[in-house]
């Protein structure tokens, strides 16, 4: 990632590189899919789910700028019995903050 000033008389930071595209194609694709967290399968490999999480994978998705498509997967909570005072039966519960 590269950062630097931009601009003559308004002055802005500006931020440029693979991992920023990367993000910004990863956040369209779950926006458009109306997906909660999407990452990519290389990420998902060095990490490990915390207990209740599954992953599901997605398939490859184009990224503007690369030349091969990245593989990802939708992470979301396991699917269990159903939550009381969920509206619907198998709705899943909100994610903590």
């Amino acid at each position: 990632m590269i950062a630097g000033e931009l601009g003559d008389v308004k002055q802005e930071i500006v931020y440029v590189g693979d991992v920023l595209n990367v993000a910004a194609r990863l956040e369209e694709y779950a926006k458009r899919e109306k997906l909660g967290l999407v990452v990519s399968d290389e990420l998902l490999a060095r990490l490990e789910l915390p207990p209740g999480f599954v992953a599901e994978p997605r398939g490859h998705i184009e990224v503007r700028g690369r030349h091969a498509g990245l593989a990802v997967s939708h992470v979301s909570r396991a699917r269990t019995a159903p939550v009381l005072g969920a509206d619907r039966a198998g709705a899943e519960p909100p994610l903590s903050r």
